[in-house]
């Protein structure tokens, strides 16, 4: 564990995908600007840790993200909705993305895997192209 909370602190953005029952980080290893990926669901606790929302910005794919399981995310389960927002509505232009390089900003996917593996394929061949980003095996 200590390992991990290293690896988190000295990182920019932390991708979570496990089936954990509790929280696979702690909210206070994540330091001002860094992203944070949750794809995993495992009800009824979670991965994520929900104080680390209170610190950052949230990003979900739709309201329906708020509502109870199997619908909706676990973690979210008793967060008011108008706390995230809606990936569609920020790139829109009606609800601002991230405000500053500080913010701590959180997606929390639903768990549609086709979406995660695009995205992630995305990040991965754009990284790539501009020699950016480093490569960590745990």
């Amino acid at each position: 564990m200590r390992d991990n909370h290293a690896r988190v602190r000295s990182s920019d953005v932390v991708c979570l995908a496990t089936h954990s029952y509790v929280p696979a980080i702690a909210a206070e290893w994540v330091q001002p600007g860094t992203h944070v990926s949750s794809v995993g669901v495992a009800p009824p606790g979670g991965e994520l840790p929900i104080d680390l929302i209170a610190r950052g910005k949230l990003f979900v794919e739709t309201r329906d993200s708020f509502a109870p399981t199997p619908v909706g995310c676990c973690e979210l389960a008793n967060i008011d909705p108008e706390a995230g927002t809606d990936l569609g509505a920020m790139l829109l232009g009606l609800r601002p993305g991230r405000m500053s390089d500080q913010q701590i900003t959180i997606y929390k996917a639903m768990g549609v895997a086709m979406e995660d593996m695009v995205a992630a394929d995305l990040a991965f061949h754009g990284a790539k192209l501009l020699g950016v980003g480093q490569a960590i095996s745990l």
